[in-house]
């Protein structure tokens, strides 16, 4: 049964999906498992909310969950369905997931356990410095992956000791949890938090304790401090609250506002720190980097190549190295807007990462000690319109080196690739990817279905359009349009692979996209108009149809009338759409005429009836 109303927490969630599961009449495939969630529940499958989806993607969040979703990977795509009987009720699955968290829980025990106190004892020396305790790790383990720890975290914490990765990825991930309970609490209008109930309110949402000793602090208020931009701290007498701060009153105050929090809070709360705390009160800077340099653009980006003359930018402003998992915040924090990369890119499972090696003219993606960093691929120096130049001559580059490989198979292979070319404009947004064709040979991307091949290529088509548009070009032969296409993605229109005979039939599919028009044989193709301007346009038509002919059919009967008749043999608009050279103005006068002689066949209608309303008038007369 379909849930119109989003689920309001975990157990909600669980239930949900394994009632979309249960329906789906089969396995899902996982990268439809979103879409699938849409359509069958009517809202948005917010995931996130509940689970951590890491770069690894959705599909090793659900592996943590395996009592309700079970992934099966066949013939290299992977599908979901559900783990439990499709008779089970909301209570007994809610039943099923605590007996699975009481299992793991014992099993991670166990495993501890088993390690035993020759590697437990050597924990305590370095308690002066980190303090990572031995048994504890199960907790963050489990807040790492929103309410569900993952098998063994007991036994592989004791065996791998938390680096410094490690212990910054969970102080955010316990932030994000810190801000869920405000949220909530903002929500239900309960104002501030103490801080004396933070860690009864966190383990009662997400069923793990609040460690902060596990990322690397020795007390809840010192992580706090290192989170302006996310918690704000208040003093009220001897104790303190904590609150989401304020949001700033427009872009000047946004760049202004996380330098700000540190200087207010760091000088008055140093008196009241208890003794352990005040080395890490100074003010510490997170470990996202910091943009150095001013007058960002305020304007979200409305091209490709505005967003990666902003990424240029902002990488370039950025001091020291920085981590991929900040580069969102960063950007937004430099721009003053949000980094929305998925308007230009396809994000696919392989997260944002995967997407920024297919600009590696723009963007260079790095590890480090095991941490993904971003730095930019271009020298300082270089303005916006040398940027552009080496992003044409990338994808030059490119498509010649597919046309290579295409050519090297011979022409027993080069035929499938045609199949993998629209991929490469959907799945990368303008940006083939390396040996795009060669891929494509060894993996035939069954993922791609017509609908969603089709919704690429139509917006491949759209900016065709768009840039017809801004050169004034006017509406595009249908006939031309392969040619424009191929010139623009590099790769072919192939309308077939969408399950479409022949272009005009797939463009017809997409009215509020484009609009077709002409005979067959000269079919043309234009942006589709606006709602306010196709109400607009046609009132036109009357104004020109026959303004001075209506009144002689009052004025009298008879002769008058007669002549009325005679008059419009041949409508004057004909010969002018016959010898208007522009197709799309001779089709808009051919439409015009048309409706001229609809209004003049019902005029000549009202002029007969008035002619036997005036020849019985004189008969009574007489």
């Amino acid at each position: 049964m379909a849930q119109k109303k989003p689920p309001a927490n975990i157990e909600e969630f669980l239930w949900y999906m394994h009632t979309l599961l249960v329906n789906a009449g089969g396995p899902l495939q996982l990268d439809k498992l979103k879409d699938e969630w849409l359509k069958f529940h009517g809202h948005k499958c917010n995931i996130e909310r509940f689970l951590v989806v890491n770069e690894a993607g959705i599909g090793a969040t659900l592996k943590r969950i395996p009592h309700v979703v079970k992934l099966v990977n066949e013939s290299g795509t992977m599908f979901v369905k559900a783990a439990q009987p499709a008779d089970i009720d909301q209570a007994r699955l809610i039943e099923e997931d605590k007996t699975y968290r009481k299992q793991l829980a014992a099993r991670n025990a166990e495993k501890a356990a088993a390690v035993g106190t020759s590697k437990a004892a050597p924990k305590p020396p370095p308690a002066a410095v980190a303090a990572p305790p031995a048994a504890p790790p199960a907790a963050p383990a489990a807040a790492a992956e929103g309410k569900r720890p993952a098998e063994g975290g007991e036994g592989n914490a004791e065996k791998k000791p938390r680096n410094e990765q490690e212990a910054a990825m969970l102080g955010r991930m316990l932030m994000q949890g810190v801000v869920r309970v405000l949220q909530n609490r903002a929500k239900n209008n309960q104002g501030a938090l103490p801080l004396a109930d933070l860690e009864g309110e966190f383990k009662e949402l997400w069923k793990v304790p609040f460690n902060v000793k596990e990322a690397g602090e020795t007390d809840v208020l010192s992580f706090l401090r290192k989170w302006p931009g996310k918690v704000e701290l208040q003093k009220d007498n001897d104790s303190w609250k904590l609150a989401l701060p304020k949001k700033p009153a427009g872009p000047t105050a946004a760049k202004s506002a996380p330098g700000a929090p540190p200087a207010e809070t760091a000088p008055k709360a140093s008196p009241d720190v208890p003794p352990p705390t005040p080395a890490p009160v100074p003010v510490a800077p997170p470990p996202p980097a910091a943009p150095k340099k001013g007058g960002p653009p305020s304007r979200p980006p409305t091209s490709i190549e505005d967003f990666l003359w902003n990424m240029h930018s902002l990488l370039h402003a950025t001091e020291g190295p920085l981590e991929l998992v900040n580069l969102r915040d960063q950007y937004h924090k430099h721009h003053g807007h949000k980094c929305n990369i998925e308007r230009f890119l396809v994000v696919g499972e392989g997260g944002i990462g995967a997407t920024l090696k297919r600009i590696p003219h723009v963007v260079d993606v790095y590890v480090e000690s095991g941490t993904t960093y971003v730095k930019a691929s271009q020298p300082g120096d270089i303005d916006r319109a040398q940027l552009i130049e080496e992003d044409k001559r990338y994808r030059r580059e490119i498509a010649s080196r597919n046309a290579a490989k295409a050519a090297s198979m011979g022409t027993s292979k080069a035929a499938p690739p045609v199949k993998a070319a629209p991929a490469a404009l959907g799945g990368e947004g303008k940006r083939p990817a390396e040996g795009g064709e060669a891929n494509a040979e060894k993996k035939q991307r069954p993922e791609t279905d017509p609908a969603t091949l089709g919704r690429m290529l139509i917006q491949g088509v759209v900016r065709v359009l768009q840039n017809r548009a801004k050169a004034s070009k006017g509406a595009l032969p249908v006939s031309d349009l392969e040619r424009d296409f191929q010139e623009l993605w590099s790769v072919p229109f192939n309308f077939r692979e969408a399950g479409e005979a022949d272009p005009v039939s797939f463009l017809r599919k997409w009215p509020a996209k484009v609009e077709v028009f002409g005979d067959p044989g000269a079919w043309m193709v234009q942006l589709a108009k606006k709602p306010t301007a196709a109400k607009s346009a046609p009132p036109e038509a009357p104004a020109k149809a026959t303004p001075a002919e209506p009144p002689p059919a009052v004025a009298g009967p008879g002769p008058q009338a007669v002549a009325h008749q005679d008059a419009p043999a041949t409508p004057a608009p004909r010969p002018v759409a016959a010898e208007v050279a522009d197709p799309a103005l001779a089709q808009r006068l051919t439409e015009l005429e048309q409706k001229a002689n609809t209004t003049l066949e019902g005029m000549r209608v009202l002029l007969k009836q008035q002619e036997a309303l005036v020849a019985e008038l004189n008969k009574l007369k007489s």
